[in-house]
């Protein structure tokens, strides 16, 4: 049984604490846990003992310091078992450009960052219609 279906990471306390309050309130995922740093995530990955186990999906902040969303996303395609997480990133800076390169990279989904309540609930019904197959990926 996998001990977590979502990660967050977002080095922002506040946000983190935001993001992983929203999508826990959704009930989206089984289990739901904030990360604040990479090599916290690289010590959670390699404890779990069966790929089967791994999360479903990791939904990162971009804008982060020492190591930046999609550094983290290109650390994981180095190892075959880590390379079949979903991943997705918001930053509050997702424009065209940015979101194209993270595509073809093979980044699962991007966003904007939320700065209301309704913009969270906009990014909370986005996940949700994606997890549920209701709506594409890009």
């Amino acid at each position: 049984m996998k001990s977590v279906d979502l990660i967050i990471i977002d080095d922002d306390a506040e946000e983190l604490f935001i993001m992983e309050g929203a999508m826990r309130s959704a009930g989206l995922f089984a289990s739901t846990m904030g990360i604040s740093s990479f090599k916290d995530l690289v010590n959670f990955l390699f404890s779990i003992k069966e790929p089967k186990d791994y999360p479903s999906l990791i939904l990162a902040d971009y804008d982060m310091p020492k190591m930046n969303g999609e550094q983290v996303f290109n650390w994981l395609q180095k190892y075959p078992n880590f390379k079949k997480i979903r991943f997705a990133m918001y930053s509050s800076f997702m424009n065209e450009s940015l979101r194209q390169k993270l595509y073809n990279a093979g980044v699962y989904h991007t966003f904007e960052k939320p700065y209301s309540d309704a913009d969270l609930k906009k990014l909370v019904e986005k996940i949700q219609a994606i997890v549920s197959g209701k709506e594409s990926l890009i």
